[in-house]
């Protein structure tokens, strides 16, 4: 089965995201990337089984606030859930 997995960093920011055949295969691609996860996320179409809605979310924009002492802007930034 296809999945996709995500690699999270030991503080939760999303380092990288890739849809494999299995964990090994994505650990292994992320290994030769130099991208070591600390936590890692997978989603599959068995999520959706039995689901209230059908939908799961995986990635979507969200506005930040980003300030620094010369000026405060807001920005659009993909967030992967």
């Amino acid at each position: 089965m296809i999945k996709i997995f995500v690699a999270k960093s030991h503080d939760g920011l999303t380092m990288d995201v890739v849809m494999a055949l299995d964990e090994e295969l994505a650990k292994a691609y992320w290994l030769g990337k130099g991208v070591v996860p600390g936590h890692i996320i997978s989603f599959s179409n068995n999520i959706l089984i039995n689901h209230s809605t059908g939908v799961v979310p995986i990635v979507s924009t969200e506005k930040k606030m980003i300030m620094n002492a010369s000026c405060t802007k807001e920005k659009e930034c993909f967030v992967i859930i």
